[in-house]
């Protein structure tokens, strides 16, 4: 499951509800305004959940993915953090590599606030090179914030401040599976 959570504090009973109710094997959250203020004991729902985070460390924002410990019923996975270099520490993205019965598949939360510039967004498609490198088997997902683009209609015509990170999104073969508004009119 994928949320924008747009705060997880105010919403842990929601959370809390989910986790008892619904049987989901990764939970990503996006948008969880967390700082290290907020223990994740707070957020651990009768540890049922490891918890793997990344706050901003300014107001809003921030990323927090979410998994079972016990993916398959069967098998218990082997999750691992993907750790970024260096360069890619101010975008908020989060990955974790779960094998389970001898297959690897690599989970990516990304979160990439509207204020992005050319830079940010070159750098977030690099980001996306290097997690999607020798990987065979990705998912991609979170809230990338480009209402205005018509997925279906790529490549288009886009402005030189998205343009490397459609470019990424083409090349890659990556596409889009929401296909309504997830927030008002907008689906990405």
């Amino acid at each position: 499951m994928l949320t924008n959570i747009r705060s997880v504090v105010n919403k842990i009973n929601e959370l809390e509800y989910i986790v008892g109710n619904k049987n989901f094997d990764i939970i990503a959250l996006s948008e969880t305004w967390l700082n290290d203020s907020v223990p994740n004991s707070l957020l651990c729902c009768n540890n049922q959940f490891e918890i793997i985070r990344k706050d901003r460390k300014s107001r809003g924002g921030g990323i927090s993915s979410e998994y079972v410990s016990l993916v398959s019923r069967v098998f218990k996975p082997v999750v691992d953090v993907v750790i970024m270099p260096d360069k890619f520490t101010e975008l908020e993205i989060l990955s974790i590599d779960i094998t389970d019965c001898n297959s690897k598949t690599r989970f990516i939360l990304v979160y990439r606030p509207p204020s992005y510039d050319r830079v940010m967004n070159d750098l977030l498609a690099d980001a996306l090179q290097f997690l999607c490198r020798r990987v065979t088997s990705v998912v991609l997902i979170g809230d990338v914030n480009l209402p205005g683009l018509n997925w279906s209609s790529l490549p288009c015509n886009d402005n030189s401040v998205t343009g490397a990170l459609i470019d990424y999104f083409i090349d890659s073969g990556l596409h889009q599976l929401i296909d309504k508004p997830t927030r008002d009119k907008k689906i990405f």
